[in-house]
């Protein structure tokens, strides 16, 4: 499979980071387009909808920043990106945009949740891979080895 048209979701953690260096790579490798997207969770409640749109500019800052670290990574490999901020629930924002966009692949980092965590919260990589219309890759961010005892 040749991937033309990649998804990448960052949200600045570690994880996403990795996916990010992941996603850059694979779309170096296939010459395809890279989009990145920073979702900004809001609240499925109306009544706390006012209180974060107070704070909606930090998150459109933060969301800018990381968007740029991704464009300038993926600038010093030769690859153009297309990066934009969308504002809902965050699995189901990368869900709609897999569909709408045509997509290829789509590139999440893992959070590493524990199963009981999973089960009772779910998790965006959960649910993007279950309703995702493309191929998804979960990154692990991979830690060292421990190193074992005579």
């Amino acid at each position: 499979m040749v991937f033309q048209k990649i998804l990448v979701a960052v949200d600045g953690s570690p994880n996403s980071d990795h996916a990010a260096d992941v996603a850059v790579e694979i779309a170096a490798k296939f010459g395809a387009q890279l989009h990145a997207v920073y979702v900004i969770q809001m609240p499925e409640v109306p009544a706390l909808r006012a209180e974060a749109n107070s704070s909606a500019k930090e998150g459109e800052e933060h969301a800018q920043f990381v968007l740029a670290r991704v464009a300038k990574q993926a600038g010093l490999a030769g690859i153009s990106i297309q990066g934009r901020v969308e504002y809902g629930h965050v699995a189901d924002t990368i869900v709609k945009m897999t569909t709408e966009g045509s997509f290829d692949l789509v590139i999440l980092g893992s959070r590493g949740r524990s199963t009981p965590h999973r089960f009772l919260l779910g998790s965006v990589s959960d649910a993007v891979v279950h309703h995702a219309t493309c191929p998804v890759l979960i990154v692990k961010r991979s830690t060292p080895q421990a190193a074992s005892a005579p």
